[in-house]
């Protein structure tokens, strides 16, 4: 196993530069997740080792979520699938969304608790 990394490594390395080399200039981070998630996802899947593809996606990941938070926690899940070595694309993901998890399983609570009594309530959330 030892003796694959390497070359695994440089595998990565290699479909690396050729991504970036291929990657159009923007300032646009959804044209961008667009364009580039899918082939550094892959160069992520050749070694554990290379880490050079998975920064880009994680700052991707989070630059999103204002703008397309499915897109953000679909990335983040793609990227701990991608190389589960790592653990930033969980710690992120779980700073992004579980808190709203957690508003939203309390308001489904609530709600159930209101219905059980026969009363009617409005709820408003800001999110």
């Amino acid at each position: 196993m030892a003796r694959d990394r390497l070359p695994a490594y440089r595998r990565a390395r290699n479909s690396f530069i050729r991504v970036g080399m291929d990657v159009e200039k923007t300032n646009d981070v959804v044209k961008l997740y667009k364009t580039v998630s899918e082939p550094l996802l892959s160069v992520i899947r050749k070694s554990s080792d290379f880490s050079a593809a998975y920064y880009p996606l994680l700052s991707i990941a989070y630059d999103i979520y204002p703008y397309d938070r499915e897109a953000s926690y679909q990335l983040l899940t793609d990227l701990s699938r991608a190389n589960p070595m790592r653990r930033e694309a969980r710690i992120l993901r779980q700073r992004l969304f579980v808190k709203h998890y957690n508003a939203f399983a309390m308001v489904r609570s609530l709600l159930i608790l209101c219905q059980s009594r026969n009363e009617i309530v409005a709820i408003r959330i800001l999110i």
